[in-house]
């Protein structure tokens, strides 16, 4: 697989795995992506309603896999820590991995239960001068 296939690849499924989770956490009323009023790792607020924005980053190892038998170019896959499952096919393989990182901004929801505020009490001091 050359650069320009593994950046292809690698940008369209991180793009739809941002499109997949946009779409599950409408139910939750979390947003993915919401548009920012500006951006720091520190603080970053939406657009929409001012509300805080956590950034998620990931750091993910992604693995190319070429071999006789594959005939798209490679094969994309996050890097598994384990290997499951076994296979009697005899296939000669070359394996890369690189690291990918990336960040997504996500506004989590708000509880819907506002406090309710408790009555000022007291005496108010006006000075004039």
């Amino acid at each position: 697989m050359d650069v320009e296939q593994f950046i292809h690849q690698t940008l369209r499924k991180i793009v739809s795995g941002v499109e997949a989770a946009q779409e599950s956490m409408k139910r939750q009323r979390a947003t993915i992506c919401p548009p920012l009023r500006n951006y720091s790792k520190e603080t970053s607020y939406s657009a929409l309603n001012d509300q805080p924005v956590q950034v998620v980053e990931f750091d993910i190892a992604v693995t190319v896999t070429e071999g006789t038998n594959n005939k798209t170019g490679g094969a994309l896959t996050v890097a598994a820590v384990v290997g499951v499952g076994h296979s009697r096919q005899k296939e000669q393989q070359n394996q890369t991995v690189s690291r990918v990182k990336f960040s997504v901004p996500v506004m989590l929801p708000m509880s819907e239960e506002m406090p309710k505020s408790k009555p000022m009490t007291g005496t108010a001091v006006v000075m004039a001068g």
